[in-house]
C-alpha cells in the first residue's frame, strides 16, 4: 500500500529542490548578464541580453514554482472515506485493460512520477475527468479507449 503523507513529502521536496535549482540558475544567468566580460563588442554581440532574456525566465519559473510550493503546503491531507468524490489530497487507483494506475491529485505541481504514483491537478484533462468521481465509477480518457474504473480513493 503507498503511503501518502510519505508521498506528500516527497512531492514536496521534489518540488523545493527543483526551486532551488531554478534560484541558483536564475542567479547564474544575472551573473553573467552583467559581467563586465559580457559587455557588447558590437551590435550584433548579444551574450549579454541573452543571458538577462535567460535570468528573466528562470526568476518567472522560480516564482511559479514557489507559489505551486505554497498551494501544496497548505493541502490538508484527509483520509477519504467510502463513497467519498475525488478530491484534492486524494490518493487514487484508475484501472485500465487490465493495468492498474495511481494519481495523487495535488493543487499544483503536477506532473511528478513518484513511487508509481503520478500527481495530477484539477485542471488538467485527465484532472477534470476524474474531479467528483467515486469507486466503482467508469469513464474513458478518450473515446474509443478501454474503460477505465476508479478502483480506490484513499
Amino acid at each position: 500500500m503507498i503511503d501518502k503523507k510519505s508521498l506528500f513529502s516527497q512531492t514536496l521536496e521534489n518540488l523545493r529542490s527543483r526551486h532551488a535549482a531554478l534560484l541558483k540558475a536564475a542567479g547564474d544567468a544575472r551573473a553573467t548578464a552583467t559581467d563586465g566580460e559580457n559587455k557588447s563588442e558590437g551590435k550584433y554581440d548579444t551574450r549579454g541580453l541573452e543571458a538577462s532574456y535567460l535570468a528573466a525566465g528562470q526568476a518567472d519559473q522560480a516564482l511559479e514554482l514557489g507559489a505551486s510550493i505554497s498551494a501544496l503546503e497548505s493541502l490538508k491531507l484527509v483520509d477519504f472515506a467510502p463513497g467519498d468524490p475525488i478530491d484534492l489530497g486524494a490518493l487514487v487507483a484508475v484501472k485500465s485493460a487490465g493495468f492498474t494506475d495511481h494519481y495523487f491529485i495535488v493543487p499544483a505541481g503536477g506532473g511528478l512520477e513518484i513511487e508509481d504514483v503520478t500527481t495530477l491537478t484539477p485542471g488538467t484533462p485527465l484532472g477534470k475527468l476524474l474531479q467528483g468521481k467515486t469507486v466503482g465509477d467508469t469513464f474513458h480518457v478518450r473515446p474509443g479507449a478501454p474503460e477505465a474504473v476508479i478502483t480506490t480513493i484513499v
